[in-house]
């Protein structure tokens, strides 16, 4: 006889309340979906406290989608602002006779905008642009960033728009002239223009002559707005300007990038012509221009030097601060004062003979140096898993690049490189903190500026990085095994010692 089967009464109830529960999960979903999308029409569509509101509401929604739609809707703001204060100055420079002509032009665009235009060019159309530019101007010029003082002894203040605006002589009373042969002067009280003697020549210092501050421009005066509106005529695209510190991180840009001041641009040539036309123009102002492969960058010259001084010339900057004087200096100097012999001048240089053997301070620089030697194998290591990553991205259907890098971070290879890099960094940078290795040297200077292969850079790129990373790490074993090679034997420092000594006999 079969046996009975009796339906599970619990089993069904959880089942169908688990199906319940999603489909109204679901349902919430769908309506905060329409909710979030019904508010941001709202949003693009209105100004003001209306859109403040609406943003609100938003935020309450989800407040990661609200935010992206902020910044959203602040960026065709602001280039809706800029296309018609930009619209408004050429109105306003044009020549009287072109200006209707150039208005209908312009109509399209603007109506585009959403604005209610006349038909004609009137009077009330001029009176507009006119008000709609010194209103831009003014705002430019009151809303001060920051200043800095420039390589010329002038404070430059950054305005909120970008430009820059020279305020004066920091300290009108004193300028610091380099005379280009070693030599410094300070002149003080006038600072108008004088010849300066520079390598054996009279060099002209007029304020009046054009041609001599274009060549000799530091950052700061450099007019790069003015620059880019020349450029633009050579038709050449440019792919960044000014960066915000959070945009500068992202790309790998040093940390004090020209493109934080709005300093510096980057271009990309389309051709072989296009590159030398821009490495061309760039440095006819007096720019300094680097080849990044996929592009071109112009910078003004590094702060504290000049472009003439790049190719030879003289410039203007601080003097430099007196050095204390060395510990067997002053040894030397405080035996001389005393009319010691030689042999009390030996034992005042050197100290008590019988203490041999490093220092407390130099044992313990040792044992630190001995202690990161496992992080120097573990850089070498790091620095092939990257080569690795960087080979295996090269056979598969995706590389590395600003629209590749998109799929590439989903795939093992990419994720691969970026594990690789995040794992190095922190090795490097312990590694060039080490007294007698990197505190205050070359390779501390240049893990600051260090660039890391990454998926947004174009392989080429990558190439060039892991190939500087190649040498950064052999400097840098170099470095280590330099600050523990055993030093001379006592015989030849004396003779050392007994061959300085000789001059203060």
């Amino acid at each position: 006889m079969a046996e009975l089967q009796f339906p599970s009464i619990l089993g069904a109830f959880q089942q169908g309340n688990r199906f319940g529960t999603e489909q109204r999960l679901l349902r919430q979903d769908e309506q905060k979906e329409s909710s979030f999308n019904k508010l941001a029409s709202l949003a693009y569509g209105s100004q003001g406290q209306e859109r403040q509101s609406a943003l609100g509401q938003l935020a309450g929604i989800d407040a990661g989608k609200t935010l992206d739609l902020e910044k959203g809707l602040q960026g065709s703001d602001d280039a809706r602002t800029k296309s018609l204060v930009n619209a408004a100055k050429l109105l306003t420079t044009a020549p009287e006779q072109q200006r209707a002509h150039l208005y209908q032009q312009m109509k399209p665009d603007l109506a585009r905008l959403g604005l209610q235009l006349p038909e004609q060019y009137d009077e009330t159309v001029a009176q507009t642009a006119q008000a709609i530019t010194q209103a831009y101007s003014n705002q430019a010029g009151t809303g001060v960033q920051s200043t800095y003082i420039d390589d010329k002894g002038q404070r430059i203040a950054i305005l909120r728009d970008g430009s820059t605006q020279v305020l004066g002589n920091n300290a009108p009373n004193n300028q610091i002239i380099d005379t280009g042969n070693g030599f410094f002067g300070v002149n003080k009280g006038n600072l108008q223009a004088a010849p300066v003697q520079v390598g054996g020549q009279q060099a002209p210092a007029s304020q009046g002559d054009p041609q001599a501050s274009q060549q000799n421009r530091g950052p700061g005066s450099l007019d790069i707005n003015a620059d880019l509106q020349q450029f633009a005529s050579l038709g050449i695209p440019v792919t960044s300007t000014r960066r915000s510190q959070a945009k500068n991180d992202s790309v790998d840009g040093v940390r004090n990038s020209f493109h934080l001041t709005g300093e510096a641009v980057d271009m990309a040539p389309q051709n072989p012509q296009q590159k030398q036309q821009a490495r061309q123009f760039w440095e006819g102002k007096g720019y300094q221009v680097i080849d990044e492969g996929d592009h071109l960058h112009a910078e003004p010259p590094a702060r504290g030097m000049t472009v003439s001084q790049i190719g030879g010339g003289q410039q203007l900057r601080s003097a430099p601060k007196p050095q204390a004087p060395t510990e067997l200096e002053r040894r030397m100097q405080l035996a001389q004062g005393m009319n010691a012999s030689p042999a009390e001048l030996r034992a005042l240089v050197m100290g008590n003979a019988s203490t041999k053997g490093p220092s407390a301070a130099e044992q313990k620089d040792a044992l630190a140096r001995k202690a990161k030697q496992p992080q120097v194998a573990n850089a070498a290591r790091g620095l092939t898993r990257i080569e690795n990553a960087v080979k295996a991205l090269r056979g598969g259907l995706v590389n590395t690049g600003p629209i590749d890098q998109y799929a590439t971070r989903y795939t093992k290879a990419g994720q691969e490189l970026e594990a690789a890099v995040g794992g190095i960094q922190n090795s490097l940078l312990s590694l060039t903190r080490v007294p007698g290795i990197g505190s205050q040297s070359d390779l501390e200077a240049r893990i600051a500026n260090m660039q890391y292969p990454s998926l947004d850079k174009d392989p080429e790129v990558n190439a060039r990085t892991v190939k500087n990373l190649k040498a950064f790490i052999a400097d840098l074993q170099e470095a280590y095994k330099l600050a523990d090679a055993p030093v001379a034997d006592d015989s030849e420092a004396g003779s050392d010692i007994d061959s300085l000594l000789d001059l203060y006999k």
